[in-house]
């Protein structure tokens, strides 16, 4: 999915159902499902990921952006 510069997501990965059986270091993971983060634009040179800022203004870096979904009005 492609996403504007500065569009509201939401962190909701299919996997992290599987991520949290399998392993603890989800705890360390930058975000957690249902995180509203702002995009900051694709990596040009490593494909498939890209760049998010957080609320709290961390900035987050090689996601895939398949592991988001445009927000909805009542999330923001």
């Amino acid at each position: 999915m492609k996403f504007n510069y500065l569009e509201a997501i939401v962190f909701d990965p299919k996997w992290w159902n599987r991520f949290m059986e399998d392993s603890t270091d989800y705890m360390n993971h930058p975000l957690k499902p249902k995180d509203v983060v702002y995009y900051l634009g694709d990596i040009p040179n490593v494909p498939g990921h890209g760049i998010v800022i957080k609320r709290s203004g961390g900035i987050v870096t090689m996601v895939h952006p398949e592991d988001f979904r445009k927000a909805r009005e009542e999330e923001l």
